[in-house]
């Protein structure tokens, strides 16, 4: 249970300069993504391990999106334990509240990890190796643009928290997101 609070203080720390944190994990991934367009260090890597480090960006968007994707899972299964009166130990139960809000405070920086994961998992395999297969090439594009209307309700809802129907839009795009990432992996 200590554990679960330090890590709760950590991530509530974080939390609190999202903002910043996403500003700088953008402005870095824009002026590499510059410097590779402009001097193309990227094509001079062997093709193999580049299209391998393109497909881990990939996966490591899966894992980050997965973790983000947390929250609301553990959330949702809180509250429906919850109404069928399902009792907990007061221990368990207080972990497990620990753990929603370290999901909770984490869920942001997870979303802008994957953004920055999948655009650079797109420009390593679509720009620099040049692979368009068109089946997973479109499902990827519909993914990415599905992810970006995702992000983009994502940063409005921590512009207006007020507004409860932007959330629900975005979980509700976060779940068409997810069956276009599923559609893209079987094409893959």
């Amino acid at each position: 249970m200590i554990f679960l609070t330090n890590v709760e203080t950590i991530t509530k720390k974080l939390h609190s300069h999202i903002s910043q944190l996403s500003i700088i994990l953008f402005s870095v991934f824009a002026i590499l993504m510059l410097i590779d367009f402009s001097y193309g260090f990227l094509s001079l890597i062997p093709f193999k391990t580049i299209t391998d480090i393109g497909k881990s960006a990939g996966s490591a968007a899966l894992l980050v999106g997965g973790l983000a994707c947390l929250y609301y899972v553990l959330r949702e299964a809180y509250i429906r334990l919850k109404r069928k009166n399902i009792a907990f130990s007061a221990e368990l139960e207080n972990g497990f509240k620990k753990c929603i809000q370290i999901f909770r405070h984490i869920h942001p920086i997870c979303g802008v990890l994957v953004f920055i994961l999948i655009l650079s998992h797109a420009y390593i395999l679509w720009y620099v190796t040049g692979l368009a297969d068109h089946l997973p090439l479109y499902s990827g594009l519909f993914a990415l643009f599905s992810l970006g209307i995702v992000t983009a309700l994502g940063i409005s809802i921590v512009r207006m928290p007020s507004f409860l129907q932007l959330r629900k839009y975005h979980r509700l795009l976060a779940s068409v997101l997810v069956a276009f990432v599923m559609l893209h992996l079987i094409f893959v």
